[in-house]
């Protein structure tokens, strides 16, 4: 489902360019202390004859410190 939101539609569009410094800024850390590793699928299943569903942008960070 595309987003109506342009608001969404560009944080996504940012977000996608450089995650991890979007990420690093969002959460305040150096750079040393997280690592991005990859965008998680959040596709749903759709009925037969809808367009295809899509929730929020997840991402999968790690904790490097923690490992």
């Amino acid at each position: 489902m595309a987003s109506a939101n342009p608001y969404d539609q560009a944080s996504r569009y940012l977000a996608k360019l450089d995650p991890l410094a979007l990420f690093r800024w969002l959460l305040r850390l150096p750079p040393e202390a997280v690592a991005f590793r990859r965008w998680l699928d959040t596709r749903l299943l759709r009925f037969p004859g809808e367009p295809d569903r899509t929730c929020d942008t997840v991402a999968f960070l790690e904790d490097v410190a923690a490992g």
